[in-house]
């Protein structure tokens, strides 16, 4: 499960990301990362998961994607 998840991340760094995608030149929105002096969202979410397992680390990342995404105040 762990190498999947790194799989997809890695999948969507390649293509999706707005900041390091193939497809960044095509996104309409501004990018904005909270984040982004430290590192991106999936990297982080690569890091933790890598470090941490599949299931604490993907817990790590979707709250660090709240805090980013702005769902939850700090």
């Amino acid at each position: 499960m762990k190498y999947f998840l790194l799989f997809l991340i890695r999948i969507y760094q390649i293509f999706l990301s707005p900041s390091t995608g193939l497809l960044k030149n095509f996104y309409f929105l501004p990018h904005h990362c909270r984040f982004e002096e430290e590192e991106t969202c999936s990297i982080y979410a690569y890091r933790v998961i890598k470090e941490s397992g599949s299931i604490k680390g993907s817990k790590m990342a979707f709250l660090r994607f709240c805090r980013c995404s702005g769902f939850i105040k700090n």
